[in-house]
């Protein structure tokens, strides 16, 4: 068990994709690449670190559309889940969009992913439906979960 410590989310920068990348190929079997969040960064997407002790201990990172956000990706280091990290993210997240004057925020997670769900449900998402197949998996793709919340 690790001591709550008061974390600190800040803009991700170019110096911090390799600390992300390999957070989520950690975490991820199907991880994003780090060309992957170097794009996200030259897209002027909202992209978000977490660090204790100027330590990166995880991240997240949200398009936005005309009328809301999209969270593309959000991961906290196994060692860290459970103590509110990643609640923290999505609620930095939803109050960025809230300011940019979006009304919704959205994502997808896998069917699987039940500890991101309940989260995602605690912080007030709700289902509104399923993409079929929508994640690669070992053998067969898995379905994803469309969450949505009204801000």
């Amino acid at each position: 068990m690790i001591a709550i410590l008061e974390p600190k989310i800040k803009i991700m920068k170019i110096k911090d994709i390799e600390a992300i990348a390999k957070i989520d190929k950690d975490n991820y079997q199907f991880s994003w690449s780090a060309g992957i969040f170097r794009d996200c960064l030259l897209a002027g997407y909202h992209n978000q670190i977490i660090e204790i002790n100027k330590s990166i201990i995880g991240f997240s990172i949200m398009s936005l559309s005309i009328d809301g956000g999209h969270i593309l990706n959000l991961c906290i280091k196994k060692k860290y889940r459970g103590y509110g990290y990643g609640k923290r993210l999505v609620i930095s997240m939803i109050s960025f969009a809230k300011k940019n004057n979006r009304n919704k925020i959205m994502l997808e997670t896998r069917i699987s992913n039940v500890a991101a769900i309940s989260l995602y449900k605690k912080i007030g998402f709700l289902s509104v439906g399923i993409r079929p197949k929508y994640y690669r998996g070992e053998v067969n793709k898995e379905d994803a979960l469309l969450l949505e919340k009204n801000i």
